[in-house]
């Protein structure tokens, strides 16, 4: 019984250490991934990388972040980028999967 309650405590103390390490995390783009594509011809400028980039932000300021804070929650996350000769036409932010 003793050890029983000796090992859900050390659960419970690790869950509440990892919980507090992760309300800290935020985002930060030097951990952002690239993948460029140089192709041979010209294409037109767009501004889809940013707008994907603010709608994604926009997406986890107002719906994500609001939801998770209650719990104390949070994680790191990054974005993914795509860009073809240079400029950014697409930033994805990949699914977080948790355990």
């Amino acid at each position: 019984m003793k050890r029983t309650l000796l090992i859900g405590a050390l659960i419970l103390a690790c869950q509440m250490l990892f919980a507090g390490m992760a309300s800290a995390a935020k985002y930060s783009s030097s951990d952002d991934k690239y993948v460029n594509l140089n192709v041979p011809v010209s294409l037109p400028k767009t501004n889809t990388g940013s707008l994907t980039f603010d709608t994604q932000q926009s997406l986890y300021t107002n719906v994500i972040n609001p939801a998770l804070s209650p719990t104390g929650v949070d994680y790191n996350y990054y974005y993914c980028w795509v860009t073809v000769n240079g400029d950014p036409v697409i930033a994805v932010d990949p699914a977080k999967f948790a355990y």
